[in-house]
């Protein structure tokens, strides 16, 4: 057996040659860790990772595992295992594969950029890998680097003043869309089978549909986030990129957990005095910011009655609990198959009309047509649920929501940005919108919130009475990629930034996976759309699990 010493010392030995990926009590002479950003910016990679700082990664995590090993299992039980590396080869589902990391997630080692060269000059190399990282390499896959997005992920364009825009070869001249714009590319150009991203409210989702890939964000709460630099906390997930739908599934299934299975307390903070104390109390801040959303609900509105029948007449549901795992959820430690939830048949299918208003015709039109051969091969009738139902009377209305509960959190969450930190023009601008807000609409926006989560849940959440759960479908992006630069930096007056805004609402809000899936082309251009497909809280096994239209 390969001892947890001899992995260590081979870690050792490779950091040593490489500089970067240090374990924790490497003396300081051995912390040659790089600048984060070259002079000349690659266009998505903000650091490669060359052959040798793979492999040390691999080998920690390797390490790490057998030291776990050793503690739980005791030198009886390790004397009749096999050894590690056996065993890992064994449960390696994600052998032979690559995966690139948003530079907004840990890896030990390495300084976090968060997308802005200057903020990554002042940090420290990071003592920790963000563990949707360490899952990953821990299932056999080889991480190949860390990539561009907008400042500190509050974007979605993809667009970076230091950085420049990542290609979208799907969409030659036109930006890949973001806030995971580096990891979306990456793998639209073939350099990655799989990247990590993060979505608060769309920065997955949009990306994908505008490059022509599979993209899921999962459930809030079903992929751990420590380790990763946080925006809007109550909104934030991490999900995958991939080519194929297989590969995503691959993917997901190694990353997802029961819901609230996992609260290691390694959290992370823009406060650079925060200690690892300061640092969990402030994610335990985060996590009760909106306590509101997350208690005793409010009385019990009126269960949603769609149009059709096939969810007409149902019983009010039981007070929804976004921290609770379903009760079908499957323990994490099953490499492979671990999904929240497992998939049942699906009950209904629906579409909101005033959301699907909001796409260009050349892109509503080859999406609905994907959208009736997915209910087709379900057997089921394409139903219309008005937003009204929702509670909510506008799609106007469901930007505003987002917007007074988002920016309330991203100001915490960026509060600690130095006063003389560079930053790019929409950064900049996005922050003097933050400041400006109108706060007095936070405490109306926390009811309306849970009133939506609510009313989604009944929607969409299988019936009390044995029904099954419903699906429901829109468009991730309103329009094909827009021309890089065209956007600008004021997106309070930017159409296409609203209107995406308010097609990924319902999902950040209310907590719901949505997945990306592509193979519709607008028909002016010829260039790829995603259709958005959401289910209930813990669901995300179902969306990975449907036909291929």
């Amino acid at each position: 057996m390969v001892s947890t010493a001899a992995l260590t010392a081979r870690l050792y030995s490779m950091g040593e040659r490489t500089g970067c990926l240090l374990p924790a009590g490497v003396p300081s002479g051995w912390g040659r860790a790089s600048a984060a950003m070259p002079p000349s910016p690659d266009p998505i990679w903000t650091r490669r990772f060359i052959a040798e700082e793979q492999e040390a990664l691999a080998q920690e995590t390797l390490a790490q595992e057998a030291l776990a090993q050793e503690t739980t299992a005791g030198a009886a039980a390790l004397a009749a295992a096999p050894a590690a590396e056996a065993a890992v080869g064994r449960l390696a589902p994600l052998e032979g594969l690559r995966f690139a990391v948003k530079d907004l997630m840990a890896v030990r080692g390495c300084r976090m950029g968060c997308g802005n060269p200057h903020w990554a000059a002042r940090q420290e190399p990071s003592p920790v890998t963000a563990a949707a990282v360490q899952r990953l390499l821990a299932a056999g896959a080889r991480c190949l680097g860390t990539t561009w997005l907008d400042e500190f992920a509050f974007g979605l364009a993809g667009e970076n003043a230091w950085g420049g825009t990542p290609p979208n070869p799907r969409a030659p001249g036109r930006i890949p869309g973001g806030s995971s714009s580096g990891s979306a590319a990456a793998v639209a150009l073939g350099e990655a089978d799989l990247a990590l991203g993060t979505d608060t409210a769309g920065s997955i989702r949009a990306p994908a549909s505008w490059c022509g890939l599979w993209g899921l964000r999962p459930s809030h709460g079903a992929v751990c986030t420590d380790g990763v630099a946080p925006l809007a906390p109550s909104l934030d997930t991490v999900g995958l990129f991939a080519s194929s739908r297989e590969t995503l599934r691959l993917g997901m299934a190694t990353l997802l957990e029961p819901i609230a299975s996992h609260n290691s307390g390694v959290h992370l903070s823009l406060d650079p005095t925060a200690t690892a104390a300061t640092t969990h109390s402030l994610n335990a801040l985060f996590s009760t910011a909106d306590q509101s959303l997350d208690g005793p609900p409010p009385p019990r509105a009126a269960p949603v009655s769609p149009a059709g029948e096939a969810l007409a007449g149902q019983a009010p549901s039981t007070a929804w609990d976004l921290t609770a795992a379903p009760p079908s959820a499957v323990s994490p430690s099953d490499p492979v198959s671990n999904p929240v939830e497992t998939a049942p048949t699906v009950h209904a299918i629906g579409w909101i009309p005033e959301l699907w208003a909001l796409a260009d015709p050349a892109v509503s039109a080859p999406l609905e047509h994907q959208a009736r051969s997915l209910a087709e091969q379900l057997g089921l009738p394409l139903q219309r649920w008005p937003l009204a139902e929702l509670g909510i009377g506008s799609p106007e209305e469901l930007q505003r929501l987002l917007e007074a509960v988002q920016w309330a959190e991203i100001e915490q969450s960026l509060l600690h940005l130095p006063s003389d930190l560079p930053v790019g023009p929409t950064l900049a601008r996005n922050r003097a919108l933050v400041a400006g807000r109108d706060r007095s609409l936070l405490p109306g926006a926390r009811i309306a919130r849970q009133a939506l989560r609510q009313r989604l849940h009944q929607l969409l959440a299988p019936a009390s009475r044995g029904g099954g759960p419903a699906l429901l479908l829109l468009p991730c992006t309103p329009t094909v990629a827009p021309p890089c630069g065209s956007l600008g930096s004021d997106r309070s007056t930017n159409t296409v930034i609203q209107r995406l805004l308010q097609l990924g609402a319902l999902a950040s809000l209310a907590g719901l996976p949505q997945l990306a899936r592509p193979g519709s082309v607008d028909l002016e251009h010829g260039l790829p759309v995603g259709l958005g497909v959401l289910t209930h809280t813990g669901g995300d096994r179902l969306l990975l699990d449907l036909p291929e239209a």
